[in-house]
């Protein structure tokens, strides 16, 4: 409901100034009409997860809005719920993992156990962080196959 479309109809009229004061006007032209069109959700705010069904076309994406949910929008919500995990939670747990790895070996004192321990954790984050891109390129690849133009290396944050 909250892309619900208020359509209102205007009026416009014109008058114009016939001296250099405009103490002399002509008649009223008009009425023309016209119509806008105001979402009841402004874009800035929240973009939705499927870009499709919309009342109205983002400029910011590459793909139409206004297009009719199908299967390949399936892919396009896939694309954005991995640009959220990968761009935003990924690199903060992978942040977190690499000071927790770090306070682990200041304070191990030299300890191969532990040594052991944080080369493990270490490359565990990488490999995991490296999985999680070549899921985006497969999405993001899948996406433009479908159809849609996507700069991939452009991050949005």
């Amino acid at each position: 409901l909250s892309n619900l479309a208020i359509d209102t109809t205007y009026y416009w009229y014109v008058q114009s100034c016939l001296d250099k004061e405009c103490q002399e006007t002509s008649d009223w032209a008009g009425p023309w009409e016209f119509t806008l069109v105001q979402s009841s959700s402004p874009r800035g705010v929240s973009i939705p997860l499927v870009p499709c069904g919309q009342n109205e076309d983002d400029a910011r994406t590459s793909w139409n809005e206004r297009d009719t949910c199908e299967f390949k929008h399936l892919f396009i919500l896939l694309k954005n719920i991995l640009d959220f995990l990968l761009w935003r939670v990924s690199l903060v747990i992978l942040g977190l993992l690499a000071l927790a790895a770090g306070a682990m070996y200041y304070f191990g004192l030299g300890s191969p156990d532990v040594l052991n321990k944080t080369q493990a954790m270490l490359k565990s984050g990488g490999t995991g962080f490296l999985l999680m891109l070549l899921a985006w390129f497969i999405v993001n690849m899948v996406v433009k196959l479908l159809g849609y133009t996507i700069k991939w290396w452009i991050i949005t944050f």
